[in-house]
């Protein structure tokens, strides 16, 4: 074989592999990461029981072309719990992350937080930050809006003031923070975990998560007050930003992102490790390749909030979708109206009232000619009987009650239908257990679909007296009740409303109702009656009764443990929408508020014998109370 030959073999070969090795060269994507010793950001998706990445992140989505922003989170639904997979099934489910989700993002290294702290909370100022929150969406309004970050700022409570409320057995009853450790579990100090030290069963010898490592110390009922509110308050050592054991850094939004966005966290190099040296991306380049082109704009969104920064100065970053909020909510609104993909909704529920009966007969048994309303006087009473003698408010308080009502004409009691999001879904409902409590939405704006029933809710408000400058129709306040609250809150602020011409309305919230203590030494249920049958109030406690608490426990009784009982729970989606059902109940009497002027209910008002009245007429004076299309 000729010399030249292999020669030219040879030479063809080289060129081949160099060609090759050029055409294969790893792509740089935006920016390559930096080399060196610095602590390293954990991107493990092969972990388990889930993957370790940075959150919240569009790397834990897939596309979807059904959803509103093209994407759906994607978690796996393999659990050791059927509540957790359900769970997981229900996350699947959005279409993109939290509004208010705090960034968590992990290290092989410790973090210099002396470092993040300073830039953090003791500077506000933007421009030295160490890791910023920004709006990449080029489309967006808000691109390149920062969003701030609490890195022990101080925005949100450090501690809990009844941590021991829960359950005799909570091995963290005495800790006052849910998310950190609190505790020193190393209690002989050998630097092993010893059976009797593990408390809480984890498996991990856990330290107090404290910039002094000392435990952050007991919390009980008797000293809570104090422990959570003098100078040296010990719960100022605790460390909220940060995760010792995990290596794992914890920032909070302090307000909410924008809907239906893409935002970027950035890590630049001013994060640094314990070791002064800067966070190092998991990849070659400074971000995961499959959201080069969502991170694309990054440069141009951190030029308009954070002059002088540049990519050069990114260690890590990575993108996330936020998730539609409002939308469901719009589009049930919408269909209220008759508009939309749930128009039918306008024509399943049309505007309707009913008045609740406020008193009874007189003395002589004769009922009241104009039974809906129950004036001041008669609430005065009230005050007395319950205020005074069941609730045990000081006299002061029964009295300043009484004269607050001087602005108040009288209370009116009601109820209307509404369309109920949280129906039971497995056929198992009964009239004595409607088995929604483990129900949450399952409404497709997109698809024209909504499973709803009917529900009816309860309201109570105070009507203004007729002054020359203020006449009813009289605009309204609505009024939202707290947990295991009830509308007849109303009572302690209605006489403010009224001296400017405003009826104030509370409704009853979802799972909510009257709810007397539950003591078994007190016979509430029998006692209440008692007081109020002789006044002619029996009437008007009977109608407020009649509300939306359910007997969770199946007890027999309607107690202050039924009421509310599942509104917030360890279900999250059924707990969100607990919520957007008083939303969406507070819409429904909006828009039956504003229908009122021309319609009749079956209900004789004016006590002509005719059940034939002005809808929204409770006094039966020929003119609707409040409400109507002219009002706010």
């Amino acid at each position: 074989m000729r010399p030249d030959f292999m020669s030219r073999v040879a030479c063809s070969a080289a060129l081949l592999a160099a060609v090759t090795l050029a055409c294969n060269a790893p792509p740089d994507g935006l920016g390559v990461g930096q080399e060196g010793a610095g602590p390293r950001v954990v991107f493990d998706l092969e972990a388990r029981p889930l993957p370790e990445i940075p959150l919240p992140n569009n790397v834990a989505t897939v596309m979807d072309k059904s959803s509103a922003t093209g994407r759906r989170v994607n978690v796996s639904v393999l659990a050791s719990t059927r509540a957790e997979s359900d769970l997981r099934r229900k996350i699947n489910e959005l279409d993109g992350f939290g509004t208010f989700q705090p960034v968590t993002v992990s290290f092989d290294a410790p973090l210099d937080l002396e470092n993040v702290r300073k830039r953090h909370a003791e500077n506000l100022d933007p421009a030295d930050d160490a890791v910023y929150l920004v709006n990449v969406k080029p489309q967006s309004e808000s691109f390149g809006e920062l969003v701030a970050l609490d890195a022990g700022n101080g925005n949100y409570p450090l501690g809990c003031e009844w941590p021991f409320q829960y359950w005799d057995m909570d091995e963290h009853a005495d800790s006052p923070n849910l998310l950190f450790e609190t505790h020193e579990e190393d209690l002989n100090g050998n630097g092993k975990l010893d059976p009797y030290e593990d408390i809480d069963f984890d498996g991990v010898l856990d330290h107090p998560n404290t910039w002094s490592g000392k435990p952050v110390g007991a919390i009980s009922p008797d000293n809570y007050a104090e422990w959570l509110s003098r100078p040296d308050r010990p719960i100022d050592d605790l460390i909220t930003f940060y995760e010792k054991e995990t290596d794992t850094l914890v920032l909070w939004p302090v307000a909410p992102m924008r809907e239906r966005e893409t935002y970027a966290v950035v890590l630049t190099r001013r994060l640094v490790g314990s070791d002064g040296k800067p966070v190092r991306s998991p990849f070659r380049t400074v971000h995961h390749l499959q959201q080069e082109k969502e991170l694309a704009p990054l440069a141009d969104a951190l030029a308009v909030s954070v002059p002088g920064l540049s990519m050069d100065d990114v260690a890590f970053a990575w993108s996330f979708t936020t998730q539609s909020v409002t939308a469901d909510l719009e589009a049930i609104r919408a269909g209220m109206y008759g508009h939309g993909t749930l128009a039918s909704l306008a024509e399943e529920y049309p505007p309707d009232l009913e008045p609740k009966l406020a008193v009874g007969p007189d003395e002589d048994g004769k009922p009241a000619e104009k039974p809906y309303f129950m004036g001041t006087k008669d609430l005065a009473m009230l005050f007395e009987a319950i205020g005074g003698m069941v609730l045990n408010y000081a006299p002061e308080v029964v009295e300043a009650l009484k004269l607050d009502t001087q602005h108040v004409d009288y209370f009116v009691l009601g109820k209307f239908t509404t369309p109920y999001f949280l129906v039971d879904g497995d056929g198992i409902a009964t009239p004595m257990y409607p088995a929604d409590d483990d129900e949450s939405f399952r409404v497709d704006p997109a698809a024209g679909s909504a499973v709803h029933g009917p529900s009816t809710v309860s309201f109570l408000c105070s009507i203004p007296k007729t002054t020359a400058a203020r006449k009813p129709p009289f605009p309204v306040v609505l009024y939202g009740h707290g947990y295991s609250g009830a509308p007849f809150e109303i009572f302690g602020f209605a006489g403010r409303f009224a001296q400017f011409g405003y009826a104030l309305c509370g409704l009853d919230a979802v799972a909510h109702g009257i709810a007397l203590p539950a003591d078994e030494d007190i016979p509430y249920d029998t006692l209440v009656p008692t007081i109020l049958e002789p006044m002619g109030l029996l009437p008007f406690y009977l109608s407020m009764s009649d509300a939306r608490i359910r007997d969770l426990d199946n007890d027999g009784k309607l107690t202050s443990f039924d009421n509310g009982g599942d509104f917030w729970s360890y279900d999250m989606f059924h707990t969100r929408d607990m919520v957007r059902q008083a939303v969406v109940d507070a819409m429904r009497f909006i828009r039956i508020l504003r229908s009122l002027g021309t319609a009749k209910w079956q209900a004789d008002s004016n006590g002509n014998g005719k059940a034939d009245d002005l809808m929204g007429d409770f006094n039966g004076d020929g003119v609707v109370d409040l409400g109507g299309a002219g009002n706010p």
